[in-house]
């Protein structure tokens, strides 16, 4: 896994901390630009990885993607095998079964199993009865209005 290098001022606006693109600090005085000691590490080429290594899975194997079983006749057990989101759990169940009768290994869990239906048909619950209100009418004009009583 790469190092992944933090932007100046990441600990002051939270939008610095959860970005991952990282920008060259152009200050003058800048600490992070001038290597200061016990300051954030900057990118640099020693940072890189092994040219054998770059690109491949953890496991040291190179990651494939899949989308149906004929994809699985050409590889062999130096691949490991990612099965495509947009593959449905019938198609992935078949994936799995091949990829393991040729001894590959798969990123992704095992689907499980579909579930059994209910031997009770669910019913919806009826809806209760709504009671409209009477729509609310203008007053007129000529309406007459109420007169004030003296006591």
């Amino acid at each position: 896994m790469s190092k992944t290098f933090r932007r100046q001022h990441f600990w002051k606006y939270k939008t610095l901390g959860k970005t991952l693109k990282w920008r060259k600090p152009r200050g003058q005085k800048n600490p992070i630009r001038r290597k200061v000691r016990g300051k954030l590490p900057m990118p640099s080429v020693g940072y890189r990885s092994a040219v054998v290594k770059r690109g491949l899975h953890p496991t040291g194997l190179m990651e494939i993607r899949v989308m149906n079983v004929g994809e699985l006749a050409s590889l062999t057990p130096k691949y490991i095998v990612r099965i495509s989101s947009t593959v449905g759990r019938r198609k992935r169940m078949m994936i799995f079964q091949k990829a393991r009768q040729m001894g590959l290994k798969v990123v992704q869990q095992e689907p499980s199993k579909p579930a059994k239906p209910a031997e009770k048909p669910v019913t919806p619950k009826p809806k209760p009865a709504t009671v409209k209100a009477e729509p609310v009418t203008k007053k007129t004009k000529n309406a007459p209005k109420k007169a004030k009583e003296k006591v």
